[in-house]
């Protein structure tokens, strides 16, 4: 292996650590966050379109109100999927900190953690992985070009 391919290889690993770290750290504070979170039925009251409409990606305003009665909006994360005003949607949110108020399924939990940790793996093994085999190829070929070599001489006598 050259400097450059070690050099590149090492880059890709040190790229995937990161991504791996921030997606643990992601899905850990997701865990925390669903652990405490309260669950409350928010509503959508206005919705954002980002991206050209072609792309099915919006992002919406959600309203929903606390036990003393006090309302309370957020903004979503991009979703796959439009929204349509007056949806009702459920949502998790803090107690003490309403403001951090998410939407609550599994798309709008969980998308952003494990694409980084799918991401951080991907880059973390794959190269050092497709380099392994590649090694194991090259040292695996003579043994098997001698081999091939000696059966069809064995076969000539």
């Amino acid at each position: 292996m050259d400097r450059i391919s070690g050099a590149i290889i090492g880059l890709f690993v040190v790229f995937g650590l990161g991504f791996l770290v921030w997606g643990a750290r992601q899905a850990m504070d997701t865990v925390r966050f669903v652990s405490v979170a309260v669950s409350a039925k928010g509503e959508v009251v206005q919705v954002l379109t980002p991206f050209p409409v072609s792309y099915r990606w919006s992002q919406a305003r959600i309203r929903f109100s606390l036990p003393d009665g006090e309302e309370v909006q957020f903004l979503t994360n991009a979703n796959s999927r439009a929204y349509l005003l007056g949806e009702s949607r459920p949502v998790l949110y803090l107690p003490e900190d309403p403001a951090s108020a998410r939407e609550d399924g599994l798309f709008p939990l969980w998308f952003g953690p494990t694409v980084l940790l799918l991401l951080g793996f991907s880059l973390t093994l794959g190269p050092p992985g497709a380099l392994a085999l590649n090694v194991w190829r090259s040292r695996r070929e003579p043994v098997l070009s001698a081999r091939l070599r000696q059966d069809q001489a064995t076969r000539k006598r």
